[in-house]
């Protein structure tokens, strides 16, 4: 199975890809095997999480908390790159060579992208390297329209999640969830933040993959695995935040920044402000959503 090398589900092209094994092709030896390297998947998850959040900060800044979508993709896809480097490279050494030669792809993959209408040129304003600029802007757009698409699905989603929570007997129903689940699961990376981590949404989806394949499969630990998800299945209610929103509420979280309001002409004048205006084409796009969101995500970032 070819896994977009898509850091942080965002970060590089699509066209950009290695190749790992998918979860419904492993075998119960190799499982057993993969439980043992357990530990030294973590350490590397963890070190390709710390290698590209400093590549995302702010040059002359520490290393701020990312933003939550971000965050969560970015764990999801360090844990999935350093299974395929462990299962790989038996040496340690090797393969943190191979992840050296994985990083340089990216950012030679950045720099390839399409400059941005203006967020761009607004980061490097505010002293952003080039290529960390471009990055931040496609990082911002693509999370913005990501985040404002799952948030028409989301609630279907989580319905589908919750039918399997339940005491069910296999049917047409069940397919049929199945099916939707599996679908949205290749469309929208957010997924990640509804299971508590990689492992259980691996296990869930197999389980998935095996009733829409007409395998014999555990209903009593789908089952399980739905219930232990049930914490991060919240369905938010009002209106949904537009892709330009989500964006600058991403640009905000990341440089520290607020807005800046004008008495003479009744108007907001920050640059991230204007930026956004003319990234998404609106006029009279207003950033009080995003600021208070943000506000929100400082005072109570478990909520997140």
């Amino acid at each position: 199975m070819a896994i977009p090398l898509d850091v942080a589900s965002t970060f590089a092209p699509r066209s950009v890809k290695y190749r790992t094994q998918g979860w419904h092709s492993i075998a119960s030896g190799q499982r057993g095997h993969e439980l043992n390297q357990q530990p030294e998947v973590a350490h590397l998850a963890k070190i390709i999480f710390e290698t590209f959040h400093s590549k995302l900060t702010l040059p002359g800044k520490p290393p701020s908390p990312l933003h939550p979508t971000l965050e969560a993709a970015l764990t999801r896809d360090a844990t999935i790159l350093a299974r395929y480097l462990v299962r790989r490279e038996t040496s340690e050494y090797r393969r943190l060579l191979d992840l050296a030669s994985i990083v340089d792809l990216v950012a030679g993959s950045v720099g390839k992208l399409p400059r941005s209408p203006a967020y761009e040129d607004m980061l490097v304003g505010k002293g952003c390297d080039p290529v960390l600029a471009r990055a931040l802007a496609h990082l911002a757009i693509r999370i913005g329209k990501r985040v404002n698409e799952l948030a028409g699905r989301r609630s279907d989603i989580v319905k589908a999640i919750r039918y399997f929570s339940k005491p069910m007997r296999p049917g047409k129903t069940a397919f049929k969830k199945a099916a939707y689940l599996l679908e949205a699961s290749q469309q929208f990376s957010a997924l990640e933040a509804i299971f508590p981590d990689i492992d259980l949404e691996n296990e869930f989806f197999e389980l998935l993959y095996g009733m829409v394949e007409g395998d014999h499969i555990d209903f009593n630990r789908l089952r399980e695995i739905a219930v232990a998800s049930a914490p991060n299945q919240v369905i938010r209610r009002g209106r949904k935040p537009s892709a330009a929103s989500v964006a600058h509420e991403f640009l905000l979280h990341h440089i520290q920044h607020g807005y800046t309001w004008r008495i003479d002409n009744e108007d907001f004048s920050d640059a991230v402000t204007v930026a956004t205006r003319t990234e998404f084409d609106d006029p009279d796009f207003s950033p009080r959503a995003a600021r208070r969101r943000v506000r929100a995500m400082q005072k109570a970032p478990e909520r997140f």
